[in-house]
């Protein structure tokens, strides 16, 4: 009934593609192609937000392909996300995260961390989950296997604890172990997916300089970091845990020792992941960019036995693969055919009626989580569309156009709803029944909003001193 409900949806997408098309109401501002350009969006745009008749977002993304092709624009514009070095930096990376689950590497660190807990109380915990985020977005940017390997032992802990099912306390740890899987991670361009992303979006725009690794982290880092001490400071105050905790450190260091020894491929995963981010973080010293270091990486993993030929086709989501470079393909698709200039100037009309800078980015910010509701796509349609004005921003507001990177990687995590966050309903099927509970979760959806508002707001200021904001 649910997939039929998508199915009957997505017809209003394909009358208002073809009305599009057939009325061309925005002629002569744009052209016929123009037209053709911008119902190909709508009508894939419904494919990625409902999935009807069963078809993936990667799947759905061929349909932008063809259109585009069907009418004319080549095939070096169609599928230029494609020659974006942010997709060669996410292969490797997602087969980085593949590997840190095949080896047991990632549940090795997690246990490792606990079982170095002084005393189990909420704050050890707290900081244990925080630490385990850390290194694991550092190791891999799938926040997919992020939350495979730690929401299990999450789930345990609890268990340990002796929370019982629909306990705010069960709920306030596990949705802080959830969050510090997905959150920390926004402050490197490695550390998520939505650094690919971004910098593939961000590159396909004419006007916005190239996203290194050492620019994500100038804008990023300092904003993450708040969002995330504000979160726990806040989920604690707020949500108010008060039931004992009923486990001894013993039960980790017996789980620890349980573990197999560590293994050859474990030790060659450590190594190349931790050599390869120290790489990626000293860019500005050697000059090396992003993509070539992952691609060396991963032809180590594979030449040294890590990973083999089987795991090519396993490894990761091509799905996924299909549906980022069809998003880093959009930008130069409008360029060619006349909508980014189109569409800049709607927005410019716009943003003209807001004075200042500061007041753009926080009503921005709320704009995104809100239009969150209605854009599932990880947002990508909605910033796709709005990539276009930033060069148009920095000179009319002053705003470098890094400073959106964290503004939108906020939104894109944003959780008030299940169906908003593919990593939320990934965290609740690994738990099944024996979760949180909606009412802390959407609490707890409230504080990550809140801090997020917060945090671009104190970075203003930094972003200015740094020469980012005019």
């Amino acid at each position: 009934m649910k997939q039929r409900w998508h199915e009957m949806v997505y017809v209003l997408f394909v009358l208002a593609g073809a009305a599009v098309v057939l009325l061309r109401p925005f002629s002569p501002a744009l052209d016929s192609l123009g037209h053709y350009a911008l119902a190909g969006m709508i009508l894939t745009t419904g494919l990625w937000v409902l999935e009807p008749f069963h078809i993936s977002v990667g799947v759905g993304s061929c349909l932008l392909f063809a259109s585009m092709l069907a009418v004319g624009v080549p095939a070096r514009v169609v599928f230029s996300g494609f020659t974006q070095s942010a997709v060669w930096t996410m292969i490797p990376a997602l087969f980085f995260g593949y590997a840190l689950k095949k080896t047991g590497l990632g549940k090795r660190i997690a246990f490792r961390l606990l079982r170095c807990l002084p005393k189990v109380t909420y704050l050890s915990l707290i900081v244990a989950w925080v630490l385990i985020g850390i290194i694991l977005s550092i190791l891999t940017p799938s926040i997919t296997v992020r939350i495979v390997i730690a929401m299990p032992l999450a789930k345990n802990c609890v268990d340990l604890c002796g929370f019982e099912k629909d306990s705010k306390e069960r709920s306030f740890l596990l949705l802080t172990a959830w969050a510090m899987m997905v959150i920390p991670g926004i402050g490197w361009s490695t550390g998520s997916l939505l650094g690919p992303v971004l910098t593939g979006i961000f590159g396909s725009v004419e006007g916005i300089p190239e996203v290194s690794f050492t620019d994500w982290f100038r804008s990023a880092f300092l904003p993450t970091c708040i969002v995330t001490v504000l979160i726990l400071v806040l989920s604690r105050a707020l949500l108010k845990p008060s039931g004992k905790i009923m486990i001894k450190k013993e039960v980790f260091t017996e789980a620890y020792r349980s573990l197999q020894p560590m293994q050859k491929e474990e030790k060659l995963t450590l190594w190349i992941l931790l050599i390869c981010f120290a790489f990626l973080a000293t860019g500005m010293l050697h000059g090396i960019p992003d993509a070539a270091l992952c691609l060396f990486a991963l032809l180590l993993l594979f030449a040294l036995g890590v990973l083999d030929r089987q795991d090519i086709g396993k490894g990761i989501s091509w799905d996924i693969v299909l549906f980022v470079g069809a998003s880093m393909s959009i930008g130069e698709i409008f360029s060619y055919t006349g909508v980014s200039g189109w569409l800049s100037g709607w927005f410019q009309t716009i943003f003209a009626l807001i004075p200042s800078a500061e007041l753009l980015l926080l009503l921005l910010l709320v704009f995104l989580f809100a239009f969150r509701f209605v854009d599932v796509a990880l947002l990508t349609p909605t910033i796709v569309i709005l990539a276009p004005s930033i060069p148009a921003l920095w000179q009319t507001h002053g705003i470098h156009p890094y400073v959106w990177i964290p503004v939108f990687s906020f939104a894109i995590c944003a959780f008030f709803a299940r169906y908003q966050n593919m990593f939320l309903l990934i965290g609740e099927t690994t738990l099944g029944k024996e979760g949180w509970t909606v009412q802390y979760r959407i609490r707890y959806a409230l504080i990550y909003f809140a801090a997020c508002v917060i945090a671009v707001a104190v970075s203003i200021p930094y972003w200015r001193a740094i020469g980012w904001i005019a």
